[in-house]
């Protein structure tokens, strides 16, 4: 009873390739030194092969190999020893599977947010490049420049003489209605007061012109011009329309600044100026003239 009772709990061993192949071997008679010759294999590898001890063998590929010229020695049928091979014991993937990560769509949240992102980037530098490309063209009263155009006259107002005597228009409606007549006697002893001569004002004609440079403007299409005379002074401070001309007189150096560049075309002392090498984009800025270009103009 005891003995059936151990038979039934003994684990029932699986016969593999590597007991069938030495019970060939010993049945053939060869030692494993032999076998280990003719097959070209270390003893280890041999004795592993028989004992079906796969941790001490290379990858199963070569497992296959090996059991393959193991079994042809022998006179075994090969594919029935490696198919006892690979049923049992089949190795895990060295890799496990790895899921493809989920694509994303158009219609999910973080890719909306990402180009509406894009959107207002796109928005904010096309402002800025539209802001930097036309300044703006509002002039200040204070800052117009005194431009004196070719034929030009001045008109100067001078203030009346102290001491004068009002005109006979200029006297107020209240200054009328307080004065009280005359009497006879006052009248009678009044001496006329001499009459004084106003002084006259000195014509346009008299101004001695002062020496200056000019520049000519061109203007192709429209164009910031904004230009600044040796002494400080903005001589020009203007959108230049396109298809118009303007002449521009100060005192020579100039500081020119142009914001299209392109659009125009300048003469100066009437020689047309190349200001292709101050060209960064369509704006250009530079000197022009010297100070020994100022000259008196004809009025």
């Amino acid at each position: 009873m005891e003995t059936n009772e151990q038979e039934i709990t003994e684990p029932v061993v699986s016969r593999g390739p590597g007991m069938r192949l030495r019970e060939a071997r010993e049945s053939a008679g060869l030692t494993l030194e032999e076998v280990a010759a003719r097959l070209r294999l270390r003893l280890e590898l041999v004795r592993a092969l028989e004992e079906d001890d796969y941790k001490q063998l290379p990858s199963a590929a070569f497992v296959s190999g090996y059991l393959r010229s193991y079994a042809r020695l022998l006179d075994l049928p090969a594919e029935d020893i490696v198919a006892a091979y690979v049923r049992p014991s089949a190795e895990p993937p060295l890799v496990s599977p790895v899921m493809p990560p989920r694509q994303r769509r158009s219609g999910d949240l973080p890719v909306k947010l990402v180009t509406y992102l894009i959107i207002a980037l796109l928005v904010i530098l096309a402002m800025a490049w539209w802001a930097a490309r036309r300044p703006s063209a509002t002039v200040h009263h204070d800052e117009a420049p005194a431009v004196l155009k070719h034929g030009g006259t001045v008109e100067l107002t001078l203030p009346p003489p102290s001491g004068a005597a009002p005109a006979a228009g200029n006297t107020t409606p209240a200054q009328a209605s307080t004065a009280s007549p005359p009497t006879a006697a006052a009248r009678k002893s009044r001496a006329p007061a001499p009459a004084v001569a106003a002084p006259s004002a000195t014509p346009p004609a008299a101004i001695a012109p002062s020496a200056q440079a000019e520049i000519q403007l061109e203007a192709k299409a429209d164009c910031w011009v904004e230009i600044t005379d040796a002494t400080g002074q903005r001589v020009a401070f203007e959108l230049l329309k396109g298809g118009t001309n303007s002449t521009v007189l100060g005192k020579a150096p100039f500081d020119v600044f142009l914001g299209y560049a392109p659009g125009v075309t300048i003469y100066y002392q009437g020689k047309a100026f190349d200001m292709s090498p101050y060209e960064h984009g369509n704006k250009a800025h530079f000197h022009l003239g010297k100070a020994s270009d100022n000259a008196v103009l004809d009025e």
